[in-house]
């Protein structure tokens, strides 16, 4: 895979992973990992920290750069 693809095709997921966890956030729905409930206040430093992957991602997939 050519390292622009990869970069489209990361920024795209983490996206993804970022819209989840806003959506996440302010419907305030209930995770359980392992009968553990994680606390909903950790979605939004996940959906920071993804959308800034998926910015970074992209950036470099404009730029023709990987890295």
């Amino acid at each position: 895979m050519r390292p622009g693809t990869w970069c489209w095709l990361a920024g795209a997921a983490f996206g993804v992973v970022a819209i989840a966890h806003a959506v996440r956030a302010i419907l305030g729905v209930q995770v359980l990992v392992g009968g553990l409930e994680i606390p909903v206040w950790v979605s939004w430093p996940g959906a920071a920290g993804a959308g800034a992957l998926s910015a970074m991602g992209i950036a470099a997939a404009r730029r023709g750069r990987a890295g």
